[in-house]
């Protein structure tokens, strides 16, 4: 049975200054991680290992806290182009820029839940172990004004289910496709970029020429990818057709639902086996759930029998059928 390392955030006025994102982005909790980890510019070897770890795994599973939108105001700050006057602090005023903040407003008491699945052994429990301690570490998520503190769990599949109905809030599920929410996620590399791009930081200025002058160079950007969640599954209607007979259309009575669907499911089984010989094995599991775990559940195709409805003279017999592929089959 596979296992999550679970970690659970609070934010400590319940709003969120973050733009871009909702919720708050996995990357934006990884590097959250990692600044609560680090001292200054080092990052123990055994932190490390564990990170390395974490940006290696799945995207989570996200469950968040209801939210609305907060009032919108503007804030004005500098712009970093005080050379245009002259480098005279005393006229910061002339180069302040507009900034536009608008929170998201929750219950500061309901947490956000990020679980990453793994497969259970002796390294990765200590590993999700190390995780876990690190969460108790982080001070911030966001921007610098949400303050924020976290905890870890690891968790089985039974036991976070229960923990997702009790938290009551949304479902956020990564997926492979389809026209979901957009959010940035550690993927290999992330960690060492956050490092790489830590100590361009220190460098951004630099003096050159026999007159001195100060130059500013962009730090490169953290390395993230973009994963797709909640993305709408593809549902195709079909009407039941006779293939002999007068009549083009063909009813199933009711109490012949269990046979309809597992003669259609073996019917599209033996086509797609027939076309896609080498996928055989995953043909199987998302269409029959044949040798399938917990985490192919959300690329299950459905077949679902419609039975007529909707007037007290129908006779409830079938004659269409949907199918619901999910956005990660």
């Amino acid at each position: 049975m596979s296992h999550s390392v679970l970690i659970a955030v609070r934010l400590h006025d319940g709003r969120y200054h973050g733009t871009g994102d909702w919720p708050p982005a996995p990357a934006r909790l990884f590097q959250a991680l990692v600044a609560g980890a680090a001292q200054g510019n080092v990052l123990s070897a055994g932190n490390r290992v564990a990170l390395s770890w974490l940006e290696q795994l799945p995207p989570p599973r996200i469950i968040g806290p209801s939210a609305r939108r907060g009032q919108r105001f503007t804030n004005y700050v500098p712009n970093n182009d005080l050379d245009a006057v002259g480098s005279d602090p005393r006229r910061v005023g002339e180069v302040r820029a507009a900034k536009l903040v608008q929170p998201y407003i929750f219950d500061a008491e309901v947490p956000f839940l990020y679980a990453w699945g793994f497969e259970p052994s002796d390294e990765a429990s200590r590993r999700a172990d190390e995780i876990c301690a690190l969460a108790e570490r982080l001070y911030q998520l966001g921007r610098g004004v949400d303050m924020a503190w976290a905890w870890g769990e690891v968790l089985d599949e039974p036991a976070l289910e229960n923990r997702r109905v009790r938290h009551g809030g949304a479902l956020y599920h990564p997926t492979q496709g389809g026209e979901g929410l957009l959010l940035d996620c550690p993927i290999p590399g992330s960690l060492e970029s956050l490092r790489e791009r830590f100590a361009a930081n220190g460098r951004r200025f630099s003096r050159v020429g026999e007159e001195v002058q100060v130059l500013f160079s962009q730090a490169p950007k953290p390395r993230f990818r973009i994963v797709r969640y909640n993305s709408p599954p593809v549902r195709q209607l079909f009407d039941l057709r006779n293939t002999t007979g007068d009549s083009p259309f063909y009813r199933c009575p009711l109490v012949r639902v269990s046979e309809l669907t597992l003669g259609i499911r073996d019917k599209a089984v033996g086509r797609l086996e027939e076309t896609l010989p080498q996928h055989t094995a995953e043909i199987r599991r998302v269409l029959i759930g044949r040798d399938a775990t917990n985490a192919d559940k959300a690329a299950r195709v459905r077949i679902v029998p419609l039975p007529s409805t909707g007037h007290h003279h129908v006779d409830r017999s079938i004659r269409r059928v949907l199918v619901d592929v999910p956005s990660n089959c």
